[in-house]
């Protein structure tokens, strides 16, 4: 996750909205990623919609972070038991 999302930011955010509000706004710009993801598999997309999605989504995932106080080092950690699992499958020939 990109680390420019400054802190008091989302801390901010939470102070203003709460936690459950921020997982709710989550879902949205999750769905919202999704369909335009979609509609570039579809050739009526474009990357500029896509990029702007996946900003709402980075800065709604870092306001979940926050507010549920988990740690960079817990999402990293998640990341690369992900990441050694693919290559795990990916030995045995099941990347897909």
């Amino acid at each position: 996750m990109p680390k420019d999302i400054p802190l008091y930011f989302s801390n901010t955010v939470l102070e203003d909205n709460g936690l459950e509000h921020e997982e709710l706004i989550t879902l949205e710009e999750l769905s919202e990623l999704q369909k335009e993801i979609t509609k570039h598999l579809r050739g009526k997309g474009d990357l500029r919609s896509i990029i702007s999605e996946m900003a709402d989504c980075y800065i709604c995932l870092s306001h979940l972070q926050t507010g549920m106080f988990i740690s960079d080092r817990e999402i990293n950690e998640a990341i690369m038991n992900k990441v050694e699992r693919y290559f795990e499958r990916r030995e045995k020939g099941d990347t897909k």
